[in-house]
C-alpha cells in the first residue's frame, strides 16, 4: 500500500479507508513539521501547526483538487495555519533581527565585508547560515526553504504561496539579496 501514489491515498481514504490518510501523514509529516520550523522555530509551536495543517487537511480532503499535487497542497496549508499564528501572535518586531548581544541586523548593512564566497569558506558558515535565515521575514524564509530544503520549483512554489510564479521569483530574488546582507553582518560581528 506505500508504493501507492498520493492521488491513489486519497481516493482510498475517501472510499472509507482510514489507513490511507494515516500513510499520506507519515509520508509528509515530517518534511512539514520541517517547514513550519523554520517560519515558527520552537518545536511545541511548529508541532502544535503541524498537527493544525493537517487536522485542515483531513477536514478538507474532498476538496483537495487530485489533479493537483498533494504535497503543494499539504504545504500551502502548513504555510497558511503558520502564518495565521504568526499575526495572532505578532510576533513579528524588530527584536527578531536582533542578535544575542541585542543588536539589529538591520542597523549594520554596509559595504567593505567579505565577498560571499569568502564567508563560505569559513568553518561556522553552517550556523552563520541559519542563524542569517532565521533573520529573514517569514515570506523570504518561506520561499527559501521550499526552493532549497523541499527541492520545488518555482511554478510548485506558487501554488503553496498562492502568487504569481513573477512574485515568487522576485521574493526568491530578494531573498538571497537579503541572506546575503544578513551573511556579512553575521561575518562583520565575528570578526
Amino acid at each position: 500500500m506505500e508504493e501507492m501514489s498520493d492521488k491513489e491515498l486519497v481516493d482510498s481514504f475517501l472510499e472509507g479507508d482510514q489507513a490511507a490518510f494515516d500513510l499520506i501523514v507519515g509520508r509528509y509529516f515530517r518534511a512539514v513539521f520541517n517547514f513550519v520550523y523554520k517560519i515558527t522555530p520552537e518545536t511545541p509551536t511548529a508541532e502544535d501547526i503541524t498537527q493544525e495543517a493537517f487536522l485542515k487537511a483531513w477536514r478538507n480532503i474532498r476538496k483537495y483538487d487530485t489533479s493537483r499535487s498533494f504535497k503543494t497542497w499539504i504545504f500551502t496549508i502548513a504555510k497558511n495555519t503558520a502564518f495565521d499564528y504568526l499575526k495572532k501572535k505578532k510576533e513579528l518586531s524588530f527584536s527578531a533581527f536582533r542578535d544575542d548581544e541585542g543588536n539589529n541586523f538591520l542597523e549594520n548593512v554596509g559595504s567593505g565585508e567579505p565577498l560571499p564566497d569568502e564567508i563560505i569558506m569559513k568553518e561556522d558558515m553552517p550556523q552563520k547560515l541559519e542563524k542569517a535565515i532565521e533573520a529573514l521575514p517569514p515570506k523570504y524564509k518561506v520561499v527559501l526553504n521550499l526552493r532549497y530544503k523541499e527541492y520545488m520549483s518555482f511554478p510548485e512554489i506558487a501554488e503553496v504561496m498562492g502568487e504569481s510564479q513573477n512574485t515568487v521569483k522576485s521574493r526568491h530574488r530578494r531573498a538571497v539579496e537579503a541572506l546575503k546582507k544578513a551573511i556579512s553582518d553575521l561575518d562583520a560581528t565575528f570578526l
